[in-house]
């Protein structure tokens, strides 16, 4: 582990003095990054902290060039391929640092960066942190970040689900209207105290139950028009199996005399 930059730092009378260039040189190449030269005048020629990906060079190349990493956060990629916790990241020091970052550009992407030479030790010791320690800045942020991501998964999901569902259920689907069945669908998940996964960039659905949780969403809109009660869904009785398993076992269900669910019963 990275000796944090503020215990480096040297104190006369009160006062916090600033590391060494070297000192910082050496905590961040031991922490693992690699060491990059740029202009400053560069990244803030418009006013803005700014730098393009062909700015960034692994050799001082001018006079005015001076050390500088890239750290561990980007904003969301234009492929979809951000890892939420470096988007987070990203929103976040920028939010609460400002201008001492400096954003990176790429096709796709932004990363952000600092230069050594100006980063305060407060700084340097979280992005040290954030890649020798907990990789997270803001767990509150992330988990609002990943929240938004599983709302708007629903399109593909629906989608996804819609293509396996019986005609007949197809058809009831755009009966009741795709509005009213996705915040069934919500108002299920939720009942039932399911999250899916959220891992790297994406949102992963165990699909056996969102078909579930579909299939209920539609029987239920339709037993509301006929005055009936709706149905819950309990997740300890759906099977965690491959599709072909998981169509047998509903058949089976489907098949059983005991499979008949009762007013205000459990849809499995």
């Amino acid at each position: 582990m990275t000796t944090p930059i503020s215990a480096i730092s040297s104190r006369t009378k009160g006062n916090v003095m600033p590391t060494s260039m070297a000192d910082r040189y050496d905590a961040v190449k031991n922490a693992g990054f690699m060491v990059l030269y740029a202009d400053p005048a560069q990244a803030y020629r418009d006013g803005r902290a700014y730098l393009s990906g062909s700015d960034l060079n692994s050799f001082r190349t001018y006079h005015e060039d001076m050390p500088f990493i890239q750290i561990d956060a980007r904003d969301e990629c234009f492929y979809g391929q951000s890892p939420f916790v470096e988007q987070s990241n990203f929103r976040c020091l920028l939010r609460d640092h400002g201008r001492m970052f400096v954003q990176v550009g790429y096709r796709n992407v932004n990363t952000l960066g600092v230069f050594l030479h100006s980063a305060s030790d407060r700084v340097l010791d979280i992005v040290i942190g954030l890649r020798e320690g907990w990789p997270i800045y803001n767990e509150f942020d992330l988990s609002e970040l990943e929240s938004e991501a599983v709302t708007g998964s629903w399109k593909t999901l629906s989608q996804d689900l819609y293509r396996d569902l019986p005609e007949a259920l197809q058809d009831l689907y755009f009966e009741c209207g795709e509005d009213a069945v996705r915040d069934e669908f919500w108002s299920l998940v939720s009942a039932a105290d399911y999250y899916p996964e959220c891992a790297g960039s994406e949102v992963r659905w165990d699909m056996d139950r969102a078909r579930v949780f579909l299939i209920t969403a539609i029987r239920n809109l339709k037993r509301a028009t006929l005055g009936r009660a709706p149905l819950t869904v309990c997740l300890s009785r759906i099977q965690h199996a491959d599709r072909s398993s998981a169509r047998a076992y509903r058949r089976r269900r489907s098949t059983s005399p005991s499979s008949t669910t009762t007013e205000g019963g459990c849809a499995a």
